[in-house]
């Protein structure tokens, strides 16, 4: 074993390690480098009110801290998004940087949260929804399609001994009181992003005199999971304020509804000819372009393209919203996977949200589209919701940094403005023009070492940085 990997952790484990952990050196191979790391296995219960019975492992990648000045910081532990993302392969790519900017100050750790990545997922669902290109969509239909889909698949998980109520945010956060306790620290740090900010919250609210601070990139809300439709229009309002009058921009709110009137009123029938890569026949319907729209919100790098697209479609050219409306029907296969099905359907929604979202759907122009397929898909999979209590709003003393991108159309800034009123100690950074996923990540530069300042221990204020984003 070469002796440079033999890091502090790896060296304390040997001596006197846990009988649920096993750490060993790893090679972390990056985009831009390779570094010397730590691949930890954390055995968990599936069930914690079930510690007897069978069990997880977990999988996890410990960064060393690169810093030598400056007191000690307890550990970051890094929450990817979905649910489903994978925190080691998060760091794989664009965003690496950040972490490095990180790691002068803490041991970063990468977690593969139960049933992501390399963190025994369960086995994927082998049914699939193949809706017929030359089909228009149609949200009841459609419904009603991956709900059989998905209940096929409660199956299938329950005759591969799946427990699907094993896959909540609440059982992934007791498994970060168990990754602490295994490695004998007194408290830990949690950085979480989208999805990852519901997993941290809901630590907050299990474990919280052991968490020191917690930085929400893209802020998730414990009854955040199902979003307000009206939401998406006020981004698209946004966008076309962002944009000139030459790049689509300027009173898109009116032309996509003009769009949606007319596609409500007959389907498109868009031909391809062979050769081209795509089906024959595309039909497409208001529900298809709706769906297509609040997904492409996420992030700018497509969002700046919507209002563009609408002046196309007005003008009666739907060839290139073709191409992103069966990208979009192909991400829907996401409901295969058993993890992140169940996790959003347990934390659910109060019945008082529930009819807000029914009410804006009547006054949005997207619709039922932003939050598609739920809470429809969630009938009759024997997923408990996670209810009111834990739904309830969060207080809580620790020191908290929110991050919000003012274009993000999943996780916009009025998320984290609306939790963080439970939060004695908060501070929000909202980056103008960043949307969602890596754009929050590399909206700035600044970004790896304001979030380091603050893990460090900085004081931390309100405070919105401009990006070269637009």
């Amino acid at each position: 074993m070469n002796p440079l990997l033999l890091t502090p952790l790896l060296i304390a484990a040997a001596a006197s390690q846990p009988a649920n952990l096993r750490v060993e050196a790893h090679e972390f191979r990056a985009a831009t480098a390779t570094v010397a790391a730590e691949l930890g296995t954390l055995r968990v219960p599936q069930r914690h009110d079930r510690p007897d019975g069978p069990s997880f492992e977990l999988k996890f990648v410990r960064l060393p801290r690169l810093g030598k000045n400056g007191p000690a910081v307890a550990p970051v532990v890094y929450l990817a998004g979905g649910p489903g993302g994978s925190g080691i392969e998060a760091a794989r790519g664009p965003r690496f940087p950040v972490f490095q900017a990180v790691r002068e100050v803490a041991d970063v750790i990468l977690l593969d949260q139960r049933g992501t990545g390399l963190s025994q997922p369960a086995p994927r669902c082998p049914r699939k929804f193949e809706p017929a290109p030359d089909q228009p969509g149609d949200p009841i239909a459609m419904g009603k399609t991956l709900n059989t889909l998905a209940r096929d698949c409660a199956r299938f998980w329950k005759e591969a001994d799946v427990d699907l109520n094993a896959y909540t945010t609440v059982e992934s956060a007791h498994d970060l009181e168990d990754l602490r306790v295994a490695l004998d620290v007194p408290k830990l740090n949690l950085w979480g992003m989208s999805y990852g900010t519901h997993l941290a919250l809901a630590t907050l609210r299990a474990h919280g005199p052991h968490i020191e601070r917690v930085v929400l990139m893209g802020t998730e809300g414990l009854h955040q999971t199902l979003k307000p439709p009206l939401q998406a229009d006020r981004l698209l309002a946004d966008l076309s304020l962002k944009l000139p009058e030459s790049a689509g921009g300027r009173d898109r709110p009116a032309l996509a509804k003009r769009v949606f009137e007319r596609l409500a009123a007959k389907p498109v029938i868009v031909e391809f000819p062979a050769g081209s890569g795509m089906p024959p026949k595309v039909a497409l319907s208001a529900f298809d372009v709706q769906l297509a729209s609040v997904l492409a919100l996420g992030t700018t790098q497509y969002s700046r393209t919507i209002p563009a697209l609408f002046a196309q479609m007005d003008q009666g050219d739907f060839k290139m919203t073709a191409g992103f409306v069966l990208q979009t029907r192909a991400r829907i296969d996401f409901l295969m996977n058993a993890m992140p099905l169940a996790m959003d359907i347990a934390s659910g929604a109060s019945p008082a949200r529930l009819k807000q979202i029914a009410d804006e759907e009547k006054m949005s122009v997207f619709g039922p589209a932003l939050n598609f397929p739920f809470p429809g898909i969630s009938e009759g999979l024997g997923v408990a919701d996670l209810g009111e209590d834990f739904r309830a709003p969060l207080k809580s003393s620790v020191p908290t940094l929110f991050v919000s991108g003012t274009l993000d159309g999943r996780t916009p800034p009025d998320n984290a403005e609306e939790v963080r009123k439970g939060f004695s100690h908060g501070a929000h950074l909202v980056l103008d023009g960043a949307g969602h996923e890596n754009e929050l990540f590399l909206a700035t530069p600044e970004l790896g070492q304001r979030i380091a300042g603050f893990f460090a221990g900085s004081e931390t204020k309100d405070e919105v940085l401009k990006t070269p984003l637009w």
